[in-house]
This record gives structure tokens, sequence and C-alpha cells, in this order.
């Protein structure tokens, strides 16, 4: 139950994040959104990159930003795959790995109260197998992305180190979602990735206390994720209403 939690967390992840850039998009030009969220967009192109010259691709006309408001980042798709199968899955898998990394790194350098020990918070490590278990499934996601919420808010401008990693995270998180043309990629990495380390853990004890101890950084990057996807859609909310209003004054 704990590799299919870890699966299914990630894929909660990838889409939060998507749909979050994806708002931040409709309110703001692609160009900026991804000035703001630079730190994050660098990470998730190199490993997207990465994951092309792995997979023995050709990377070709790749850009960190494109020229007008509406450009981000940018790469040509290959001409053809020189690994049918897992050569998609790689390069959907890395910018998710990159970004985590990136993420683990910055926790350890920057340190503050927003590091994903310091909050705290831990979501489910297993699937729900009820109807009860599902509702409260979401209430805890909702209570994680609330505590995140009021860690933001406790923050104080003085520590700097804090409102730097928060900043650092939101980015990294944010730019964790894939391309959509790799999200498929994304999603068959993750589950499996999931079924291997399954398996692994079958012949190495090690395996589920490896698993455990990275997963106060997936409940921080979920609760975060969800978080911004709440926050963006009441403020499109508001901003909708005011067109609404506006056009009809």
């Amino acid at each position: 139950m704990l590799y299919a939690a870890l699966a299914f967390w990630l894929i909660v992840l990838i889409f939060s994040a998507a749909g979050v850039y994806t708002q931040w998009c409709r309110l703001l030009p692609v160009r900026s959104v991804n000035l703001i969220l630079l730190p994050g967009t660098l990470i998730s192109q190199l490993g997207l990159v990465a994951g092309m010259l792995m997979s023995g691709q050709t990377v070709r006309n790749t850009s960190l930003l494109g020229g007008g408001d509406d450009a981000g980042p940018q790469s040509d798709p290959p001409q053809e795959a020189r690994i049918p199968v897992l050569g998609p899955i790689l390069v959907g898998l890395m910018p998710v790995l990159a970004c985590l990394t990136a993420l683990w790194l910055a926790a350890w350098l920057v340190g503050g109260r927003m590091t994903p020990g310091a909050t705290g918070i831990a979501l489910a490590a297993a699937i729900p197998t009820s109807f009860e278990g599902v509702w409260g499934v979401l209430h805890a996601l909702l209570e994680s992305g609330r505590r995140i919420i009021d860690s933001c808010i406790g923050l104080g401008l003085p520590d700097w180190r804090s409102v730097l990693m928060l900043y650092l995270a939101i980015c990294l998180v944010v730019r964790m979602s894939p391309p959509e043309a790799h999200l498929r990629g994304a999603i068959a990495a993750i589950g499996l990735v999931a079924a291997l380390l399954g398996l692994l853990s079958l012949i190495w004890s090690g395996g589920r206390e490896a698993v455990l101890s990275a997963w106060p950084m997936l409940s921080f990057c979920v609760a975060l994720a969800v978080a911004l996807l709440l926050i963006t859609l009441a403020i499109r909310g508001v901003v909708g209403l005011g067109r609404i209003l506006i056009r009809g004054a």
C-alpha cells in the first residue's frame, strides 16, 4: 500500500502543479510567469534536456524563454525515439526528479522554517479502501494545505532564509509538472518507479525505510501545490467576478 500511495501522491502533485501553472498563465503572460518562476523553470528545463540526452534523443532549438509574451520554455520534439518505451518515460520523469532534488538541496543549504521537516506535514501512507477513507484523505489534504498557508503567514520578513526557501519551493513545485507532450511519460514513470521500489523492498529491507524518509518532502510538495491551486482558483474567481461587474456597470 505504501508504494501505491507514493504513486498516487506523485500524480496528485504533478496535476496540481500543472493546474497552478495553467491558471497563472491565464492571469499573466506566459513569459512573465516563467520569469517569476525562473529557478524552477531553469531546473525543469535542464531535467527535460537531461532526460532527452539520456534516452538518446537529439536536443534541438532549446530555449529557456521564448521570444514573445506567450512563449515559455521551448524545445523541438525529436524526429524519432531511440528507445520506444523507456525513452518517453525517462523524459517525463526527469523534470520531476530534477525539481525534487533541487528542492532537497535548497532545504539543506538555505534551511529556515519552511523546510519539509519543519512544517511537520505528513500525508497518508496508504490508499483508502473505503468511502469514508476517501473523505478522510481529502480532509487531510485540505488540512495540509491550510497548515502550509498558516506557516507562510507566520514567517515574518526578518527571517530571510524562510522567505527565500518559500520562494524556491514555490518555483520548484509549480514547475514539477512536465510539459504536456511528456505528461503521459511522467505518469508511466511514476507507476514504473513505484512498482520497482515495491519489488526492491522484497529483497532489501531498507527500501521501505528509504521511502518513508522521503515522505515529509513529498507531503510538503503536495500540500504546497494544493494550497497554491486553491489560492489561485480563488483569485481567478475574484478577477472573473470583477470583470463581470465592470462590464455590467
